[in-house]
C-alpha cells in the first residue's frame, strides 16, 4: 500500500473516532458558532449575545500578562453567567456541543501528526494501525489534562507538577512507540520530534475561540 492510501485509512479512522461531532458543530466561529447551534432566539438570545460581546471586550482588554492569572476566573464568571441566562436543556446542549468541539479539535491535532508520522517514517499498514490509537491516547490525556493548567501566580512547585505529567505523557506516548516500530524508524521519529510536538502561539482567553 502506498503512502497516499495509508493516509487516507488512518484519516478514515480518525474520522469515525470523532463521534458525530463534525455533524453536530455545524461550524467553527469559536463560542458563537457553538451558540447559533442552539437556536435561540428572543430575550434569551439578546442576553446571551451581551454576554459573549462583554466577555470578549474584557478579555482583549487584558495586558498579555494578565492572560494567565484571569483566565480561569473570567471564564468560570462567564459559564455561570451563561448557565443562568439557558434553560436546563440548552445549557446541557451547549456543554454537548463543546465536548464534541473539544473531541473534533483533539482528533484533528492527533490526525495531523499521524500524517507526519506515516510520511516521515514510512508506516506500514500494520503499523499505523499499531501506532494510531497511541496517537490519540496521548492527545486525549495531553487534552484533558490542558484543562488543569496552573495559572500564572500558581507557585513553582505547582507549576513543575503540571509540566511534569505533561512530559509523562509524552514519554509514555515514545515508549509505546518505541515498540511499534522499528529502531531505525524510532530514530526518524527522535529526529523529528521538535517539529512533531511544535505549538503555536499562546491563545488570549476561551470563549471566543473555546
Amino acid at each position: 500500500m502506498n503512502r497516499k492510501a495509508l493516509l487516507i485509512a488512518a484519516l478514515f479512522v480518525f474520522c469515525c473516532g470523532i463521534v458525530a461531532a463534525t455533524e453536530e458543530v455545524k461550524n467553527d466561529n469559536g463560542l458563537q458558532g457553538l451558540i447559533d447551534n442552539l437556536s435561540l432566539t428572543g430575550e434569551v438570545k439578546t442576553k446571551v449575545d451581551t454576554l459573549i460581546k462583554d466577555f470578549n471586550a474584557k478579555k482583549e482588554a487584558l495586558k498579555p500578562e494578565e492572560v494567565m492569572a484571569k483566565r480561569d476566573s473570567m471564564e468560570a464568571e462567564f459559564d455561570a453567567s451563561l448557565k443562568a441566562a439557558l434553560a436546563p436543556d440548552q445549557y446541557a446542549q451547549y456543554t454537548k456541543l463543546l465536548e464534541e468541539k473539544k473531541m473534533a479539535r483533539q482528533n484533528e491535532m492527533a490526525g495531523k501528526m499521524m500524517e507526519k508520522l506515516i510520511e516521515k517514517l514510512t508506516l506500514t499498514t500494520d503499523e499505523v494501525t499499531a501506532v494510531t490509537p497511541l496517537v490519540q491516547d496521548m492527545f486525549k490525556q495531553r487534552t484533558e489534562l490542558a484543562g488543569q493548567r496552573p495559572g500564572r501566580d500558581a507557585s513553582d512547585d505547582v507549576k513543575k507538577a503540571f509540566m511534569d505529567k505533561m512530559k509523562g505523557i509524552q514519554q509514555q506516548f515514545e515508549d509505546k512507540l518505541k515498540a511499534a516500530v522499528t529502531a531505525d524508524q524510532f530514530k526518524l521519529f527522535e529526529d523529528s520530534k521538535g517539529e512533531l510536538f511544535g505549538r503555536g502561539g499562546d491563545r488570549k482567553g476561551r470563549p471566543e475561540g473555546k
